[in-house]
């Protein structure tokens, strides 16, 4: 995301003098960030995150002030063992002015960083164990693909510059994987 390079977040935006709801600037920012486009009707608020930058008053006073409203649409898009360009090149389309790459990340992934939060984001030797060498798929605005080491989704260092999910973008994870878990 170009607005907070390193990060890790989902689709997103500002509803817009055209946008007639939040449901409908979800459905814009979404196919504008990613070229995916999805229908109002499939949309659940599932999450509330307030959000300040800088994070820490260490860093200066707040400039960008936020209230963020995480909105669920289940939508399927490719099977389970989709190859890389079933995956990406066929339904990616990202945005340069915003997005510099994309991911799609799993349950068992997600499963891990609810375990980080939940713990109280102490990286036990169990879950240090379970994602040591491990890599997820990164794919560029340029239509290149790389990997990226799976401890940066549990990076707990906020600093600008270092690679890792936003504490909004976690525990957004968390709310989705325990409305996933009880369907």
């Amino acid at each position: 995301m170009r607005a907070f390079p390193n990060t890790y977040v989902v689709p997103g935006g500002s509803v817009e003098q055209q946008d007639e709801s939040i449901y409908h600037a979800a459905v814009r920012e979404t196919f504008e960030e990613t070229g995916i486009q999805i229908d109002c009707n499939c949309l659940t608020p599932i999450y509330l995150w307030e959000s300040a930058f800088p994070t820490s008053i260490d860093q200066g006073i707040p400039s960008r002030h936020h209230l963020i409203i995480y909105l669920h649409a289940k939508v399927n898009l490719f099977t389970e063992n989709a190859s890389k360009e079933e995956k990406y090149e066929k339904i990616l389309k990202l945005q340069k002015e915003e997005v510099e790459s994309a991911s799609w990340i799993g349950a068992d992934v997600v499963s891990k960083i609810v375990q980080h939060i939940e713990g109280g984001r102490e990286m036990t030797q169990k879950l240090k164990q379970s994602i040591e060498g491990k890599t997820f798929e990164v794919f560029d605005v340029h239509g290149n693909y790389s990997t990226s080491p799976l401890d940066v989704l549990f990076n707990p260092d906020n600093t600008i510059g270092y690679e890792r999910l936003t504490t909004g973008t976690r525990f957004l994870l968390r709310r989705w994987y325990h409305i996933r878990t009880h369907e």
